[in-house]
């Protein structure tokens, strides 16, 4: 496992780097070599991943809220770009060995192309279920060409504390569930 993760972070680099060297804009990773405590993990073959057509209004470039039950404002995309819901490659919820548990989810969301560009995350909780959206943003016009570079970003989305022992809880990750007690 730990050899797979060492091919998957070169790989990334070297994604980065060469999209770097044509202008692109590089995404920044986490490092991956750090073992993470988990519960539960959410996994999809890449045989089920939907079409990425739709387009979906989530808010954008605004750090998580403090508050994860609050939902943050929607920001500008530029003229001539549209927002569509991100792949997701993996959601990883963590726990924190804290007291209170601090609880996060670990998502690496998919950069299909060098024209799509990661453009946020929006957190919002409904009692025992969480909604997390991923987003990204891409050229509206149809007809625009892209280099076809599948990039990833990696990022920790903070849940904070408030959960209640005992309790299961759902965190939905654009189209990927992950089920917890917490």
């Amino acid at each position: 496992m730990s050899v797979r993760r060492l091919s998957l972070a070169a790989g990334i680099v070297a994604i980065a780097s060469a999209i770097a060297a044509c202008g692109g804009e590089a995404v920044k990773t986490q490092p991956t070599g750090t073992p993470r405590p988990a519960t539960a993990v959410a996994t999809r073959p890449a045989d089920t991943r939907p079409a990425l057509t739709s387009t979906a209004t989530v808010p954008t470039n605004t750090p998580a809220p403090a508050n994860p039950g609050a939902t943050m404002p929607a920001t500008a995309l530029p003229p001539g770009r549209v927002l569509e819901p991100a792949p997701i490659d993996e959601a990883e919820m963590i726990v924190g060995a804290s007291f209170p548990p601090q609880y996060a989810v670990r998502v690496v969301s998919g950069v299909p192309s060098g024209c799509h560009t990661f453009a946020g995350t929006s957190v919002s909780r409904n009692g025992a279920e969480i909604t997390i959206a991923v987003s990204n943003s891409r050229p509206s016009d149809p007809a625009i060409a892209c280099t076809q570079i599948y990039g990833m970003h990696e990022q920790i989305v903070q849940l904070g504390s408030d959960f209640q022992a005992g309790v299961p809880y759902r965190v939905t990750v654009n189209d990927r569930t992950i089920a917890f007690k917490a």
